[in-house]
């Protein structure tokens, strides 16, 4: 959803000024592209303290911790590029990110086979 959109932000701007747009466009994909970065870079513990291996203690606490700076040191560079991409291009960027969540959500709850009862009726029914 979000390469079309960006896809077609691309074919409206060929005028005689596209450098001007051009860089606007590649400020606003560099917002769209880095909103599941900081995502998954935020995750990285939480992935790590989940696994099997983090349980079973084959993964030092000093690694979790290195791997924690790296990830916090990734999303402080990524952060610092998006505010530099501009306020435009911010505002632009999350309006599309959150659109494409919704319409993503909106997809995926259709996808799912979920029982239409609520637990009140199944309690009754008992």
């Amino acid at each position: 959803i979000i390469c079309l959109i960006q896809s077609a932000f691309l074919l409206m701007s060929i005028t005689p000024s596209f450098n001007r747009e051009f860089n606007v466009i590649v400020d606003f994909s560099v917002v769209i592209d880095l909103v599941p970065y900081i995502l998954c870079m935020s995750a990285c513990s939480t992935i790590i303290k989940s696994s099997d291996d983090y349980k079973a203690g084959k993964i030092k606490h000093s690694k979790l911790v290195l791997v924690g700076v790296v990830c916090f040191l990734a999303n402080a560079y990524t952060l610092y590029a998006m505010y530099s991409s501009g306020s435009e291009a911010l505002v632009y960027g999350s309006l599309v990110t959150f659109a494409g969540w919704i319409i993503f959500g909106r997809y995926m709850s259709s996808q799912l086979n979920i029982n239409a009862t609520s637990t009140n009726e199944k309690v009754v029914q008992k």
